[in-house]
């Protein structure tokens, strides 16, 4: 249809997509996969510790204090953040204040991932392990295709992710990068963090 109408001598050109930016997590799959990647780290090293049922224990104690404080500190940020209620004929588009809301879950998500990086609870995991993971995670439906078409058609894509691990984003995203007749497509992962 795009062709056919912009044949047309009076058709007003269609506009450039000048780059494809697509977040990961909940976006191109279909559930938060930071889960698979502490479970992944967390079976590693119980299955190389001497003790591996309490290496087990201790570490998903640690994962879920973890999640509390991540919890506690959301729940927090978001009753800090979030106005007054208003009616909805009184609300406007405020970029400063959009602004620093944003600003402020940025700098939330990297706090919070220094935190779980500095417990030591993903160390251990190897980036076979996490890729193996990576090819379980389910992608929403169209995900793939949607990738792959928009780069067909030349448009950089871009996943961004605050997941640690390169290498388990990259195995879920394997059915986007592989096209039709295992076709490699121009698909570039943005990470947040130094992962495996």
């Amino acid at each position: 249809e795009a062709a056919f109408f912009s044949e047309q001598d009076d058709a007003p050109q269609l506009p450039r997509i000048a780059l494809l930016g697509v977040d990961f997590d909940e976006t191109c799959s279909r559930s938060d996969t930071i889960g698979a990647v502490i479970e992944t780290a967390i079976s590693a090293a119980a299955k190389h510790a001497e003790d591996g049922g309490v290496r087990r224990a201790e570490l998903e104690a640690t994962r879920d204090r973890l999640v509390a404080n991540y919890v506690a500190q959301r729940d927090a940020l978001m009753d800090d953040l979030m106005p007054e209620e208003v009616g909805a004929d009184s609300v406007e588009y405020n970029e400063e204040w959009l602004a620093g809301f944003l600003g402020r879950l940025s700098a939330f998500d990297r706090d919070m991932n220094t935190v779980v990086q500095d417990s030591g609870i993903l160390a251990g995991a190897h980036p076979d392990q996490l890729a193996e993971a990576g090819g379980r995670i389910e992608l929403q439906p169209g995900c793939a295709e949607v990738l792959q078409r928009a780069a067909h058609q030349g448009v950089p894509c871009h996943v961004i992710s605050v997941n640690w691990s390169h290498a388990l984003v990259r195995a879920a995203l394997a059915p986007a990068v592989q096209g039709p007749a295992g076709q490699s497509q121009p698909l570039q992962q943005r990470l947040m963090s130094d992962g495996a």
